[in-house]
């Protein structure tokens, strides 16, 4: 079944019910041309409508389709200021854990950059320098599950397992400065 949105529908019926009460615009339904009534006073008064016809001014005649005065949303735009506004933070692609001291971890990678546009969208460009940071104790470490498409938060004692065995993009979201991070989250991109 066809549905006509109740707005488009109105329109469409104010307009046949107006043309067919009022003829031609600016003509009444006799053919003549129609000039306001004047009171006693001498002041223009309201015109008489007839019953069942609707007003011109009750119903905006602008088109059929009541999104079209509607100005889009760029979603493209919206998405290229989200890119733009993450490619100012920090990434590592990490390579490796060890243990620091006092519940610490020392990690290990390669900074990546994350480069807006392409066919993806957004991408991540490795670098081959090597970077160390150091995990606070009671760090957030939240990974991406490529069996689950989940996110899912672990504890620092099962990072250097959970690396050596991660499959996805192994690059991380970095809070806080290297000196003293205070949450890794991995990165899903395919």
């Amino acid at each position: 079944m066809f549905r006509i949105p109740l707005l488009a529908a109105a329109a469409v019926t104010g307009t046949a019910l107006l043309a067919a009460a009022c003829g031609p615009a600016g003509h009444n339904a006799g053919g003549g041309v129609s000039t306001p009534a004047t009171s006693a006073a001498g002041t223009p008064s309201q015109p008489s409508i007839p019953a069942g016809t609707v007003p011109a001014t009750a119903v905006p005649v602008t088109s059929a389709s009541p999104t079209a005065t509607i100005a889009p949303v760029s979603a493209p735009a919206a998405a290229a200021s989200a890119c733009a506004a993450l490619a100012t933070r920090t990434y590592l692609h990490l390579t490796a854990v060890t243990a620091g001291t006092a519940g610490a971890l020392t990690v290990t990678g390669n900074p990546a950059r994350l480069i807006c546009g392409g066919p993806d969208d957004s991408h991540y460009d490795v670098g081959t320098a090597s970077a160390t940071g150091q995990l606070a104790a009671g760090a957030s470490i939240v990974t991406f599950s490529l069996t689950t498409m989940s996110p899912k938060a672990i504890g620092e004692s099962q990072l250097a397992a959970y690396l050596a065995g991660d499959q996805g993009t192994r690059i991380f979201l970095v809070t806080g400065p290297l000196t003293r991070i205070t949450g890794l989250q991995e990165q899903f991109h395919p």
